[in-house]
């Protein structure tokens, strides 16, 4: 075999394994992640994607969290955590949400990822829906250009991609951008300062960029939602639900055997009467 056609077939697998993993690459990068929740994977058709954040708004001045919709209690967070969620369900007129956290103490908390992940349910009742683009673009609808056009000025850069104009929440830095970037909507501050909405850019979703600073981070946080949130009414939240029936299988257990061994003592006595007659 001529080393030529060796070569060509070696560059021709090559280029195969190039395109393969390119096209692997955006599929990784376009899956949603998933819970790793027992109820979520058995009803994932019936769940709506979310992906929002959920401040924890509970009446008692704290949030309780669930192992299903309409399960037990598995423990409570403080008001005014910020959890997030990926995806919800509706049960009986009430919409549930399935958020990841960690424990701290005997309390629940948002993760910081370095420890143990578990996963609860929580009543969207209980909570107050993080302010993020969606309600961004419809509060300033009339302010806002809309009409796609692309920025190359921004390749080569550093930019750093914003939840929505001046809210002072950094999506993330998208490093050394590659090509130009798609915006769908305009919106010019009052400062003066020109921002792009772009929908998509690869893997990126739903971020705000600065025109005219796009490398800042830095840009002061203007308020767009006042969050007010129930106090606690007491210092320590009251015993999940889940606890409580924990106890009650305690109790009747204890029931069952405390009655099975008066029982037993009492035909023992009763046998041993009988016998003697």
């Amino acid at each position: 075999m001529k080393k030529s056609t060796i070569s060509g077939k070696f560059t021709a697998l090559f280029l195969c394994a190039l395109l393969i993993s390119a096209i692997s690459g955006f599929a990784i990068a376009d899956v949603i992640w998933e819970p790793e929740d027992d109820f979520y994977m058995s009803h994932a058709e019936d769940c709506e994607f979310y992906g929002k954040g959920l401040y924890s708004n509970g009446e008692s001045g704290y949030l309780e969290f669930f192992s299903k919709p309409e399960g037990v209690g598995i423990g409570f967070a403080k008001n005014g955590e910020l959890f997030f969620s990926q995806f919800s369900y509706a049960s009986n007129d009430e919409t549930w949400f399935v958020v990841e956290f960690t424990r701290n103490g005997e309390h629940i908390a948002p993760p910081d990822y370095s420890g143990d992940i578990e996963f609860g349910w929580v009543k969207l009742s209980d909570t107050i829906e993080q302010y993020d683009s969606a309600d961004f673009l419809e509060q300033f609808s009339a302010e806002i250009s809309s009409g796609e056009f692309t920025e190359d000025s921004l390749i080569s850069m550093d930019i750093i991609a914003w939840t929505y104009p001046c809210s002072g929440e950094i999506c993330e830095m998208i490093p050394d951008v590659d090509e130009a970037l798609t915006f769908s909507n305009t919106y010019t501050d009052a400062e003066g300062r020109r921002w792009g909405h772009c929908n998509y850019y690869y893997g990126h979703r739903d971020f705000w960029v600065c025109l005219d600073d796009p490398t800042s981070e830095s840009i002061p946080a203007v308020t767009q939602q006042e969050l007010v949130f129930h106090q606690p009414n007491a210092e320590t939240p009251p015993a999940a639900t889940g606890n409580s029936v924990t106890m009650i299988i305690i109790i009747c257990v204890a029931a069952v055997v405390i009655l099975s061994a008066s029982l037993i003592i009492a035909l023992h006595k009763k046998n041993s009467a009988d016998a003697q007659k």
